[in-house]
């Protein structure tokens, strides 16, 4: 649901094409829940500023009412004060729009997929509100070889998804074979991650990782990287993780479109 009719049905047409979803789009908070009420339904996704209320106000309604339901609040108009009061209420992941509609609805497809397949394994599992399936992840407990690594230089995981584990400060603590093809990183030693983002994303990053230091509860980004003879956009599924023994984050990247 979202106050912008064109960004609703664009994303109501962009995940109704592949024929795995079926989508049932609200103008108001009123609306939708007038809809849940009646119908079964996955997850909900929700812009954070609706027509006479919020979208955080949604997810209280909600959660007072006892549905559990897999919410993500999908806004390009909220802060960390938002991603706090979402977490507190029991959102599963606060997606932040970009400036790019095909980047993020295929960050809001992988998403609402990711929660879709946690909704399935919950059934059989204790439900964990402080650590969120899929949102806090254990690094150490990845299947692969991690490659030792010296002097400082960021261990490589040989399988799994696109992806970078960095400290508070940025350091890359370790990058999978798939994040380096995506960066363009393969044969150089990246000890930083600004050192693969373009000036222009910093701010994000610092944002980001901000949020995430406060609040437990996935993110989704869009960043631009810096590639020879250009630019290149990507979206960034980021959650908190521990790296041997110690707070990080995951960053896992998904190409976007080129820019110049």
């Amino acid at each position: 649901m979202d106050d912008e009719p064109g960004l609703r049905d664009l994303a109501k047409e962009y995940l109704e094409a592949t024929g795995e979803f079926r989508v049932r789009s609200a103008g108001s908070a009123r609306e939708a829940l007038n809809v849940l009420a009646g119908e079964c339904f996955d997850v909900v996704v929700a812009d954070y500023y609706m027509p006479g209320t919020t979208g955080i106000d949604l997810l209280k309604s909600l959660r007072e009412n006892g549905n559990e339901i897999p919410f993500i609040i999908f806004t390009g108009k909220g802060n960390q004060e938002v991603a706090i009061k979402a977490l507190n209420l029991g959102a599963d992941y606060y997606l932040k729009k970009g400036r790019h509609p095909r980047t993020q609805m295929t960050g809001l497809r992988a998403t609402i997929e990711g929660l879709v397949r946690q909704k399935g394994s919950r059934n059989d599992l204790t439900d964990d509100r402080n650590a969120p399936a899929g949102i806090i992840e254990e690094v150490s407990n990845e299947p692969g070889r991690k490659i030792a690594h010296a002097h400082g230089t960021p261990g490589v995981l040989d399988e799994g998804p696109p992806r970078i584990v960095v400290d508070s400060k940025g350091t890359v603590l370790s990058i999978t074979p798939g994040a380096q093809q995506i960066s363009g990183s393969e044969g150089r030693d990246i000890h930083n991650i600004r050192e693969i983002l373009h000036v222009q994303s910093h701010p994000t990053l610092n944002n980001d990782l901000m949020t995430l230091e406060r609040v437990p509860i996935g993110l989704f980004s869009e960043y631009i990287l810096s590639e020879q003879g250009g630019k290149k956009r990507v979206t960034a599924r980021l959650s908190r993780t521990t790296y041997e023994g110690h707070n990080a984050f995951a960053i896992i990247l998904k190409s976007g479109e080129r820019g110049h």
